[in-house]
């Protein structure tokens, strides 16, 4: 569900996620969320029951109607493990740009991008979207020779037009327990 705190973060109001998505989602959930103009969107995280393999879920949620719609996300395929997303941030009101990862860390990590897709001006159903590759963070995440973490998560734009991600370290078992922050430059 979405959460919709006051400043004082006191809960004004839940969102819940449209029925037949809320009892698709498994163990994996909301990744992503972003606001544009009247409508919030969010990521889900890995395909949900009774979607095509290797698709995510994008949502939106109009603020003014108070209904969900969605579109589909087509997955790279990871070699080993999954892959799926892990931040979704408005580029403006049409444009956004997502992560995607695989669950891999080390020599095993293959998908570590930053995609960017436009929402159609009007749907029916729930339209696949067709995304473009902004820019592969694999390489930038091995610069250092050290150990390649698997949880890109955190992206953004900030006012000076440059692109920041980060990793989660996420306290797992075998992990190295770093965080890296990189700064992407002039992205989207």
């Amino acid at each position: 569900m979405l959460v919709r705190l006051n400043a004082a973060g006191a809960v004004q109001e839940e969102i819940p996620l449209s029925a037949d998505v809320a009892a698709a989602v498994t163990t994996n959930g909301l990744e992503g969320v972003a606001e544009a103009g009247t409508s919030v969107w969010v990521a889900v995280q890995r395909t949900i029951k009774g979607d095509p393999a290797n698709t995510n879920r994008i949502g939106r949620y109009d603020t003014v109607t108070r209904t969900w719609s969605w579109l589909l996300y087509p997955a790279d395929i990871a070699p080993v493990g999954w892959s799926g997303l892990s931040e979704i941030v408005a580029v403006d009101g049409n444009t956004f740009a997502v992560i995607e990862r695989d669950n891999q860390r080390g020599t095993l990590a293959s998908i570590k991008k930053i995609y960017e897709f436009d929402v159609p001006v009007t749907w029916t159903g729930t339209p696949t979207v067709t995304k473009k590759l902004v820019k592969d963070v694999l390489p930038a995440l091995r610069a250092d020779n050290g150990w390649v973490q698997d949880k890109l998560e955190g992206l953004a734009v900030a006012g000076n037009g440059h692109t920041y991600a980060v990793t989660d370290n996420d306290a797992i078992d075998d992990a190295t327990g770093e965080t890296v922050f990189l700064d992407l430059g002039r992205l989207l």
